[in-house]
């Protein structure tokens, strides 16, 4: 990466989760792993005003990170930029954990509950049912950021439903 503007360098490190889109294992797990790590440290124990008002402002700045990238990169969706991954995953977890609190007999909380939930968000974003892949063809980084936020709310979905049944 030899960008001599250095505005080009920061959004690009953003946009790859700190260079760790150019790692050798797959760019979005791991985007996801630390954005499973960066849930557990900041969101997971917020209310939920707490947690839209520090959430949106993050999903508002990945698009615009993302699609700073693309123009930089000369690419749709790069496959380095990950943040897009990073960003959806909290929502994966959050909704099922508030709904679920509500309900003593549910099962949360437990790394068994966070990797269910990681795999079924990369199952989810690898897959994209549910016409989850027609949010790609937004255009720059909001059709980038879209669909994975719709795989994060399925995953929501099935994790609530999972820790009903459990």
């Amino acid at each position: 990466m030899n960008y001599s503007n250095w505005i080009d360098r920061l959004i690009l490190s953003a946009g790859t989760c700190g260079g760790s889109g150019y790692w050798y294992f797959p760019p979005g797990t791991t985007a996801s792993f630390l954005g499973t790590i960066l849930y557990l440290i900041t969101f997971q124990a917020m209310a939920p005003m707490a947690f839209v008002l520090n959430y949106v402002p993050c999903v508002c700045g990945s698009i615009w990170i993302l699609s700073q990238c693309e123009r930089i990169l000369h690419q749709k969706d790069p496959r380095v930029a990950n943040l897009d991954e990073l960003v959806a995953i909290p929502l994966c977890f959050w909704p099922a954990e508030f709904i679920l609190s509500k309900f003593p007999h549910s099962s949360i909380n437990s790394y068994v509950w966070y990797a269910q939930g990681f795999l079924l968000f990369r199952l989810f974003d690898i897959l994209k049912p549910f016409g989850i892949k027609k949010l790609e063809s937004l255009p720059g980084g909001l059709g980038i950021v879209m669909d994975d936020l719709a795989a994060a709310l399925a995953t929501a979905a099935c994790l609530t439903a999972f820790g009903f049944l459990i």
